[in-house]
């Protein structure tokens, strides 16, 4: 394996973890919506905060990624992140809730972030 599709795929690793974190998050609020309207809030904040997080965690290993894929995630993080950071500015739990999901999505499809994990793994191949 090439250099650059070993920092491609340390890349990717990096990505799905802190997904497989979000969407950990995600679960745990949905599980204390009906009983807990505060811990809701309170989770999804917490995920809101680490996808706001994600350009900036991400940049150091962004640098060394052929250039194709370092603009595609560069600018897909920017976007999850400022995202993010709006709902929390918000404060718009509404919001924090569909951060990374594209409006026309349906239950069992991918995220946002999935989708930008799978094409860096097709550049990676």
């Amino acid at each position: 394996m090439s250099e650059k599709n070993e920092k491609l795929s340390a890349y990717i690793a990096f990505l799905r973890e802190r997904h497989e974190e979000i969407r950990a998050l995600e679960e745990k609020a949905m599980a204390t919506l009906d009983e807990d309207a505060e811990t809701y809030r309170r989770l999804m904040a917490e995920r809101a905060e680490r996808i706001a997080a994600l350009a900036d965690a991400a940049s150091d290993l962004r640098s060394e990624l052929p250039e194709t894929a370092r603009l595609h995630a560069e600018a897909a993080l920017r976007r999850f992140s400022a995202n993010a950071r709006e709902a929390l500015r918000l404060k718009s739990v509404f919001y924090m809730s569909c951060l990374l999901y594209p409006d026309t999505h349906k239950p069992g499809e991918a995220d946002n972030m999935q989708k930008l994990i799978a094409d860096l793994a097709r550049c990676a191949t």
